[in-house]
């Protein structure tokens, strides 16, 4: 069975500085927030965790975004030869 979308006006939206976004509960009690255009972005254990992390994913997303969030600058390997 399928479960139909709700229409846009049913939803509560949320704004930032990088666009607007709506959260859903799954039916296994996780969040997952989507973009206006109806993609998934991040899904998280609580509400809360969700409305406040979705932000900075969509700045990570945004084509102005410094790579302040990266962690690719740090390496867990050790340079040592066994």
């Amino acid at each position: 069975m399928t479960k139909k979308p709700k229409p846009d006006n049913d939803y509560e939206w949320y704004d930032c500085e990088y666009g607007k976004f709506r959260i859903e509960k799954s039916r296994f009690d996780l969040h997952t927030s989507f973009d206006e255009q109806g993609e998934a972005m991040l899904t998280a254990l609580t509400f809360d965790d969700c409305k406040r992390l979705t932000p900075l994913h969509m700045e990570s997303k945004s084509p102005d975004y410094d790579g302040r969030f990266d962690l690719g600058n740090y390496s867990a390997s050790v340079g040592v030869k066994l």
